[in-house]
């Protein structure tokens, strides 16, 4: 336990909390911009559900090649390198003269986001004991919310003197940031195993069991991607939702995606706490459930209801998707946790994907927003079934 006590984990680890802080600035907090973007270019729903979910299919693209590249070079160069890839899609899109330019850059964006999300959960896991998983994960999941809740008036306070494209300056000044801080600040020393330390993608590393051939990985990332289908989703549409429906202005709208992470905060940590403290499964079974009953409820035409219950769905799917991911980090460790990582990215960035695009069709076929808000309240309760039936099959 020597190398626990020397607490040589903590400034890799602060480092790899404050690159999440700058990439989820963007990524959670840029969505008061939408219907601006959507005004400007003359978008449908559908366009704008493919637009937001374009998230997805980089996801689905880039996450297994991004989990073999931290494999190889480590998690410190690939997050440099798609640091300065957001960086570079953020003023493109900015620059963007219509939609399908505003397409690639969103694209070449998030695909920097991609290497920058994946190589973080990987720091984070190795860097931590794995004694305290559940509560790093929480730490991390509450950084995360705090993000979302400094980007989205951030964004919308630029949006309303300046305009959209203007939105986006803030969050590449902090993308910078995070460039210059993981540079000099994370050090690549990763705890594989608890009382070890390792620099990932050194050979001397023991060789563990493919990450790819383990069920239980698949099936945790499926039951993680549906699961989490609500949290990117609702953030993207409530703001749009608000506005078509009450009428709402841009810095309302986004102190609702604000109000719904910064609550994020505190669940993420006791969350963490009871993941830890008591049990894993039953964390995330409570969490899912309180999201599926706030979604019932997002169907209300009360502005009150409609309020709280996306400030429960965002809150309680995040901090979901954030305890999975401490179970996923505890099934492989070692050299395979980054292929662990980009393999569930890469099942979430399916549902990335399919929620916004499914509910901005239902949105067009029928009007209205509630055909999309039932609809991923569905999916969000077969994943509920799903993880009763992967815990009957690991003790965590």
């Amino acid at each position: 336990m020597e190398i626990q006590s020397s607490k040589k984990w903590v400034m890799p680890f602060i480092a790899a909390l404050f690159a999440m802080l700058c990439l989820q600035m963007s990524n959670l907090g840029f969505s008061p911009l939408l219907p601006s973007i959507q005004t400007e270019f003359g978008l449908s729903y559908s366009q704008i559900g493919l637009f937001t979910g374009m998230y997805g299919i980089i996801a689905i693209l880039f996450s297994v090649p991004t989990g073999l590249a931290i494999k190889r070079w480590g998690e410190k160069n690939v997050l440099l390198v798609g640091s300065t890839i957001v960086i570079l899609g953020l003023f493109l899109l900015s620059q963007s003269a219509n939609f399908t330019s505003a397409l690639v850059n969103r694209a070449i964006w998030i695909g920097g986001y991609r290497f920058c999300f994946i190589a973080i959960l990987t720091a984070v896991s190795l860097t931590a004991p794995s004694h305290l998983k559940g509560r790093v994960m929480g730490i991390v999941g509450a950084v995360a919310s705090l993000a979302s809740v400094i980007g989205a008036p951030l964004a919308g306070g630029l949006a309303e003197r300046f305009g959209w494209r203007y939105g986006f300056a803030g969050y590449i000044v902090t993308d910078l940031l995070s460039l210059i801080v993981i540079y000099f600040f994370y050090t690549r020393q990763s705890q594989g195993q608890v009382g070890t330390l390792h620099q990932v993608g050194n050979e001397s590393e023991k060789s563990t069991v493919n990450a790819f051939k383990l069920p239980f990985v698949w099936g945790l990332g499926l039951v993680i991607s549906m699961a989490g289908m609500s949290s990117l989703t609702i953030t993207y549409f409530v703001p749009s939702a608000a506005d078509a429906i009450f009428g709402m202005k841009k810095t309302e709208t986004a102190w609702i995606i604000s109000l719904g992470y910064l609550l994020a905060i505190p669940v993420n940590l006791f969350a963490g706490y009871c993941s830890d403290k008591y049990s894993k499964w039953w964390t995330v079974i409570t969490l899912t459930t309180i999201s599926i009953v706030s979604l019932y409820f997002l169907s209300s035409k009360n502005q009150t209801v409609f309020t709280y219950a996306a400030i429960l769905v965002l809150a309680s799917s995040f901090a979901c998707t954030n305890q999975n991911y401490s179970i996923a980090g505890e099934v492989v460790k070692g050299k395979e946790t980054g292929n662990v990582m980009g393999l569930i990215s890469l099942l979430t960035g399916i549902s990335a994907y399919l929620g916004p695009q499914l509910l901005g069709i239902l949105r067009d076929k029928t009007g209205a927003f509630d055909a999309g808000w039932f609809f991923i309240m569905t999916i969000v309760s077969i994943a509920l079934v799903g993880i009763f039936i992967l815990k009957k099959f690991v003790k965590a």
